[in-house]
């Protein structure tokens, strides 16, 4: 079921890269490599904490959940640390440029200490364990390059939609999070425009998916032929479903689509993600997508359990 032709579309996430035996791509393993690569390293895990106070949390938290903790900026905290304070009537403003300097580390070395991270994930020694289509196309959120090194798939056949090790371009990472809107709720001027300022840079590390949709909307048209998607390993997060919503809006009507779930939980996940979309495209009340009825029903799913994937599997 999983075995897809020329007419299939896999939309690939982290859970495939860890399907892999060995593969240590989660964000404990970033998370840990930033704490025992050299003091610099450390120094930044320790500073991504006290500005996103969620963002150094143990255990096996899916990316997604990092990612959402950087949306959870601590402005306070940080206001507090480097607040000026009035005096004769004026303000002393140095402090913001300082709290700027003090948050613009993280953000500018996110990007490049998850790519270094990402080229040290050793792959060598993995094999080809699943039955994938040689002709099939591939748009992978994943930063490794094992769909070309181990399953020998041709590069043109794959999207990176955050980029990869390979690419001069910088990863992508970020969160979905607005503008917080509180500021106009505080008296003092000169404090509600410093936590304002303090509150412009959490924007910068919003992910541009919008952007990155409108970029590649060539790639999005050329799925018109798609009549089988295979999701693999990816959470449907709130924060990349819009990627999935663009590929059901261009793949054929009553695609056949196969999900692969690691437990129930992940099931319902799936599941709630396919009836929220299902009503989305059948809704008149949406302007400009009542023509695309039927674009994925609950009849056409079929779930596999990752578990049983692991049983042995002859690889062409």
């Amino acid at each position: 079921m999983i075995k897809g032709d020329k007419n299939t579309l896999y939309f690939i996430g982290n859970g495939f890269d860890l399907f892999h035996k060995g593969v240590k791509s989660k964000f404990i393993h970033f998370y840990s490599w930033l704490n025992l690569k050299d003091v610099e390293h450390e120094h930044f895990a320790s500073k991504m904490e006290s500005i996103f106070p969620h963002s150094g949390a143990h255990g096996n938290w899916l990316w997604t959940q990092f990612e959402e903790a950087l949306g959870k900026f601590n402005i306070d905290q940080v206001h507090t640390t480097f607040a000026g304070k009035e005096k004769d009537g004026f303000f002393d403003e140095d402090y913001q440029q300082r709290a700027a300097e003090y948050v613009h580390e993280p953000f500018s070395k996110i990007s490049l200490y998850l790519k270094e991270w990402a080229q040290q994930i050793n792959i060598e020694s993995v094999k080809p364990i699943l039955p994938l289509g040689k002709e099939s196309q591939y748009l992978t959120f994943n930063y490794t390059l094992l769909l070309e090194n181990v399953y020998k798939i041709p590069q043109k056949q794959i999207w990176h939609v955050h980029n990869c090790i390979r690419d001069n371009e910088p990863l992508i990472a970020g969160h979905n999070q607005p503008f917080p809107k509180y500021f106009d709720e505080i008296e003092n001027i000169n404090i509600q425009k410093s936590l304002e300022n303090l509150a412009h840079e959490i924007t910068k590390l919003t992910k541009p998916v919008d952007n990155i949709i409108n970029e590649h909307k060539e790639y999005f048209d050329s799925l018109e032929h798609i009549t089988k998607v295979i999701v693999f390993g990816h959470s449907l997060s709130k924060i990349d479903c819009p990627y999935f919503k663009e590929v059901i809006h261009h793949v054929r009507d009553n695609a056949q689509w196969v999900f692969t779930v690691y437990d129930n939980s992940a099931k319902e996940n799936c599941e709630k993600v396919v009836r929220y979309f299902n009503d989305y495209f059948n809704d008149p009340k949406v302007i400009g997508v009542s023509q695309y009825k039927n674009k994925i029903i609950p009849q056409n799913c079929n779930y596999i359990s990752i578990n049983e994937l692991k049983k042995p599997i002859a690889y062409e």
